[in-house]
């Protein structure tokens, strides 16, 4: 969400004592706070947030004194998958710690580092009447926003639902899916929000029709619980750039002259993948930008430029200084003086695993190699293709770069570069994903369904 959120103004649930939250979450960023707070000012808010060791807290005050608060010993630093968790809370039960309850991927949370359970029959402040409303996405004075995906978020007023009504385990996987129409009561201020309307995403699906107003701009991604798309990796930010991860974790800043390279968080071995990467700011006359594809495990040893030292990377580099951008493989120039980018320039990856081929594009025109205009349905020939090393064996998109001020977007299918949506919505093949640019024949968006059907195959 990054700057946005959503809020509804509220009154008094009919019970103050029980209510329930349940949501998935997908975290773009370590940085990303809040995921859903009644709030009237710091001192009278309930809370459910990440704090600064990435653990899971819920807080409800009054007057600036907890009456209720867990912290989590189990830190959420994966920003690569969902979570779900279910916090259900019930007052009126004789045993203190059933009162506050926290389960994650369906299973109860019970290491934590601070624990006050509510007094029995106490009031929780999540059905309290606020001045600010119940915001999701946001601390509740229009600050310190959430930054990544959320999925399937209910509120229950005055009820404490059972964790089971919004989630199973899979009877062959044994993985935690999400109940998609929850049998439960509502409440009075209760709420449903699938996001399945892009015109409005604040739509209460509950039939209670308490929607949520939108405060800046929330996308509708193609990246859910049950297909989980490939994004950039915040944990991955290598080399001694100062750089940072915003906009669903595909806008990659940089603020110093020094190398930075980042890398994606699903890695391939076979089948063809495609991305594109947009050059969203490049005013720097002094830098480097590139991007491509590397072996995973040799990204994580690299302190350096993926796209130029790199003996397992193919892609392409851009020189800011001269105008003379490179096509790179092995850490060798396959073809120079191919033209330089300007801002708002889209560069297409397709890569074939199967004949380690891969082809790279400029605004939808496919580069030369070897004197011949790149083919990325050739096959075994080959066609105007960077060699894809033998040494790259399970891999991995990057973006690397050398410049003060760069943004360099990615479109793993999502459909959108940061929050600007893609103007053509091409599709591959299977349907899955949305691009910039036509998506060649056989290849498809890097999620976990498209793994799934190449890698298991």
């Amino acid at each position: 969400m990054a700057s946005a959120s959503l809020k509804r103004s509220r009154t008094a649930g009919s019970t103050k004592t029980k209510f329930t939250l349940s949501m998935w979450f997908k975290r773009s960023s370590v940085d990303a706070k809040y995921l859903a707070v009644n709030y009237t000012s710091d001192s009278n808010r309930a809370l459910i947030q990440f704090g600064g060791a990435d653990n899971l807290i819920f807080q409800s005050k009054y007057s600036n004194s907890n009456n209720a608060q867990i912290e989590t010993n189990r830190k959420f630093r994966d920003t690569s998958g969902w979570y779900h968790i279910v916090l259900i809370g019930d007052s009126t039960l004789a045993t203190a710690a059933d009162r506050t309850k926290l389960y994650v991927n369906g299973v109860r949370e019970t290491s934590f580092s601070q624990e006050t359970q509510i007094s029995q029959d106490g009031n929780y402040y999540f059905n309290e009447a606020t001045t600010n409303g119940f915001r999701i996405g946001e601390k509740g004075d229009g600050s310190d926003f959430f930054d990544g995906c959320m999925s399937h978020v209910v509120f229950l007023d005055g009820v404490a639902a059972a964790h089971t009504d919004f989630g199973s385990f899979d009877s062959t996987t044994g993985i935690w899916k999400a109940t998609s129409s929850p049998s439960v009561t509502y409440g009075t201020n209760g709420f449903f929000l699938k996001f399945d309307n892009s015109a409005n995403m604040g739509l209460d699906s509950s039939g209670q029709s308490n929607n949520l107003t939108t405060t800046g701009t929330i996308i509708q991604t193609k990246d859910t619980p049950t297909n989980v798309f490939t994004t950039l990796n915040p944990l991955r930010i290598l080399g001694t750039a100062n750089a940072s991860l915003t906009k669903v974790a595909t806008q990659y800043n940089t603020t110093s002259n020094s190398w930075g390279n980042i890398t994606s968080t699903l890695a391939f071995s076979k089948g063809k993948y495609y991305a594109e990467f947009k050059f969203a700011a490049l005013q720097s006359s002094s830098g480097y930008g590139g991007m491509g594809i590397t072996d995973a495990q040799e990204a994580y040893n690299a302190n350096d430029n993926l796209v130029n030292n790199s003996a397992t990377s193919a892609g392409v580099r851009g020189d800011y200084r001269s105008g003379q951008s490179k096509l790179v493989s092995a850490a060798s120039v396959v073809s120079s003086n191919i033209g330089n980018f300007s801002n708002g320039d889209i560069i297409g990856l397709a890569a074939d695993m199967d004949n380690k081929a891969l082809y790279v594009h400029l605004n939808g025109t496919y580069y030369q190699v070897g004197g011949v205009t790149g083919v990325p349905t050739s096959g075994a020939s080959k066609t105007g293709a960077l060699t894809i090393p033998a040494t790259c064996v399970d891999c991995i998109f990057f973006v690397a770069s050398y410049t003060s001020d760069a943004v360099i977007v990615a479109n793993f299918g999502n459909g959108y570069f940061g929050t600007t949506a893609v103007t053509s919505a091409e599709n591959p093949d299977d349907g899955i994903g949305i691009f910039e640019y036509d998506v060649p024949a056989g290849y498809r968006a890097l999620c976990t369904t498209s793994l799934n059907a190449t890698e298991y195959s």
